[in-house]
């Protein structure tokens, strides 16, 4: 029996890569899946792909109430609406037994479905690992995990920490909803929650799609640092005035120690930027990543 995967696209300012994003899943060798996309920006992306030539009964188009105005929205009224509600929309019309999900301007490699649905079934949850690639210079700035074929097994620490958000394949019945009051680290909320369900999420080493640092967009904006500092700084006041996200008591302390974590990298990567010696967050945090790597193989 076929197993469908869901795909859930939000699509803000989406007109100059959503293009290369949908194709990245027409080329994925297993064919059973849907892609909703969800224009959250008013914008018509199925005229719009049609007229690059990609039409497809697979595709399927959706669009939020109000669409969303940026990242100033974060500051107003508006906060409740973005990539997070959209991907809800998604969701709630995603009809596949797997729900996953890929932003409108990040990549699949052709083999990531067929490689992870079977992991997916078996564990209700999975993921693969990312290769961030920097668009504006054409390279690739590293993985998260080091390259392998092994399936890896995430603990909830790992995965909040990681400067490239997962992109994790859930069983519909395990699949948790997005906090719409978030406009940043909605996605690490988001993936953590699988830890409700499961003790640990089996990721493949191998990286089966591309996280693409495109300049502009919206998590590499200007003031991207100042805004995660904002969010990072909320969350913790979160945590110490007892609001939770988590049900599991232990799954929200290891979130409340992971803030302060990400919280004082983003500070390092701000006075990086300011002095001219990072160009993107995820940059600068896979360097600091492969230095701290390099320095206990020495001391080992």
């Amino acid at each position: 029996m076929s197993v469908r995967v869901s795909i859930v696209m939000p699509a803000y300012g989406a007109a100059a890569t959503i293009a290369a994003a949908a194709r990245s899943v027409l080329a994925q060798s297993h064919a059973d899946w849907e892609l909703l996309i969800v224009a959250d920006d008013g914008s018509d992306y199925e005229r719009l792909l049609a007229s690059a030539g990609i039409a497809d009964g697979r595709l399927r188009f959706l669009a939020t109430e109000t669409p969303a105005r940026g990242p100033a929205a974060a500051r107003g009224p508006a906060a409740a609406r973005g990539p997070a509600a959209a991907r809800n929309l998604g969701q709630r019309h995603a009809t596949g037994d797997l729900v996953t999900r890929l932003d409108a301007d990040d990549l699949y490699f052709p083999e990531r479905l067929a490689r992870l649905v079977p992991l997916a079934l078996r564990h209700g949850v999975a993921g693969d690992n990312a290769e961030a690639y920097d668009e504006s210079r054409g390279g690739a700035l590293g993985t998260v995990l080091p390259r392998s074929a092994e399936i890896v097994p995430l603990a909830p620490f790992e995965l909040m920490l990681s400067p490239v958000p997962w992109c994790l394949v859930f069983r519909r019945e395990l699949l948790p909803a997005w906090d719409e009051d978030l406009r940043f680290a909605e996605d690490v909320v988001f993936n953590a929650r699988a830890f409700e369900r499961v003790e640990r999420v089996p990721v493949h080493g191998e990286p089966l799609w591309r996280y693409r640092v495109v300049p502009g967009s919206l998590s590499h904006a200007p003031a991207t640092g100042e805004r995660a500092e904002a969010t990072y700084s909320r969350l913790i006041a979160e945590c110490e005035e007892g609001v939770a996200r988590f049900r599991k008591a232990a799954l929200q302390a290891v979130w409340r120690t992971a803030l302060e974590k990400k919280r004082e990298l983003n500070r390092r990567f701000i006075a990086a930027e300011r002095c001219g010696k990072a160009a993107s967050f995820q940059e600068f945090a896979l360097g600091e990543k492969a230095r701290e790597a390099g320095s206990r193989e020495e001391a080992g």
